[in-house]
């Protein structure tokens, strides 16, 4: 065999979909351990073996009727049709709760299992759309999923673990002194032979080596790693507020991810940037903005410090409600002191011309008008000045009414 091997297509698997998933030769496979940025692949929980134990969750049934039960996660996957588990979902679009680990346990078991995702592919967009649907059919049937938001998060989790599972096949099985034969000839257990030539034939690839080569450089610059461990971000920070009873701004987290048990910084490089990103969050509003500064622009997919699933579109989106509603709030203490003092020149200068006509103050005019001005109902005009609107009263002279005619 030489170095003409082509990437082989595969149908969706025609074995039968329990027995993949029952099969014992393939095993759960992990990949790298979890970074900053990273939604874990295996869960809290586990006992060591590296098993995962079992987790008390909520489920509902066919009729609506919701119960309590412990469950692990091959328990999930053999769950009567007429049950799902529930997941709690946060703003961003991220499950949480106990019930988020044995939906991330399960999106790694099936994203990892090489029959169902075959590893020959180039990139997970490439994945046949069968292969997916089939996949999100049997996960829909164990979870309580129901909206757009949800799937993308699954599938878009499940193709992450599918891409680190290939690192991690590669650096175990793949030996880069042997030769091609001799390499493919190791396959791992539980996968084809003809599955793990194609994808040694991309890995042999110059596109292949130029992917690595960036990768690499990139893996290199992450140097300021969590004390999270297998806990993602969505759920940490869920956890805390429940505790606390308040919310755990971006800025607070990264602190929190990076301090050890004793109370001190990962690293010296850790507590720096910590102090940087308190020092902006000083001059700015904006949490968002003030990461920015401190760690740069967002790239594309991802948000730093918030957990798999979350991209810079939510972001930007949260910071124009934000905004928006800080411009709707009412005039500052400064603009209320500035209109009232304009009101009460206004009221002043009236008050001379009516003394010298003759007429009386008019009873549209108040000092309670004047008071009023800082009452809720005062709001923001939305014109680019955000110049508070004030409706004036009308200051025109008071003329008493004819006398009735008798």
């Amino acid at each position: 065999m030489g170095e003409d091997i082509m990437t082989t297509t595969e149908l969706f698997p025609s074995q039968n979909l329990d027995q993949i998933l029952d099969d014992d030769t393939i095993a759960l496979q992990l990949s790298r351990p979890a970074t900053d940025d990273d939604t874990p692949h295996l869960i809290a929980n586990q006992n060591e073996d590296g098993a995962i134990g079992h987790i008390i969750i909520f489920l509902f049934d066919d009729r609506g009727r919701v119960s309590e039960e412990r469950l692990r996660m091959k328990d999930v996957l053999v769950l009567p049709d007429h049950k799902k588990v529930i997941v709690p979902w946060n703003e961003t679009d991220q499950p949480i709760e106990d019930a988020s680990s044995l939906l991330h346990g399960v999106l790694g078991h099936l994203a990892c299992n090489v029959n169902l995702f075959p590893v020959s592919y180039e990139r997970w967009p490439d994945v046949p759309p069968i292969y997916k649907e089939e996949i999100w059919k049997l996960i829909e049937s164990k979870f309580a999923l129901s909206t757009d938001q949800q799937r993308a998060y699954c599938m878009g989790n499940m193709g992450k673990k599918w891409k680190d599972n290939r690192y991690r096949l590669c650096a175990e099985f793949y030996n880069k002194i042997a030769s091609l034969d001799q390499n493919i000839d190791n396959y791992p257990d539980g996968m084809t032979r003809e599955q793990w030539a194609g994808f040694l034939a991309y890995k042999k690839s110059d596109k292949a080596k130029k992917y690595s080569e960036i990768n690499t450089k990139n893996r290199a610059k992450q140097t300021i790693m969590h004390t999270l461990g297998s806990k993602s971000i969505a759920k940490t920070k869920h956890e805390l507020e429940k505790k606390y009873g308040c919310k755990i701004s971006r800025g607070e987290m990264f602190g929190i991810a990076h301090t050890k048990k004793d109370g001190n910084f990962v690293s010296d490089e850790a507590r720096l940037k910590n102090d940087e990103l308190l020092e902006d969050l000083e001059d700015v509003s904006d949490e968002d903005e003030a990461y920015e500064f401190t760690f740069g622009k967002e790239h594309p997919g991802r948000v730093r410090g918030m957990g798999f699933g979350v991209v810079p579109s939510q972001i930007r989106k949260r910071s124009r409600v934000s905004g928006s509603s800080s411009n709707n709030s009412g005039p500052t203490q400064a603009e209320y002191n500035t209109l009232k003092e304009e009101l009460d020149t206004i009221k002043t200068q009236m008050a001379t011309i009516l003394q010298h006509i003759g007429a009386p103050m008019p009873p549209n005019l108040n000092s309670n008008q004047v008071a009023d001005l800082g009452s809720p109902g005062l709001k923001r005009s939305s014109h680019a000045s955000h110049t508070p609107h004030v409706e004036v009263p009308d200051l025109s002279p008071w003329v008493p009414p004819p006398p009735p005619q008798p």
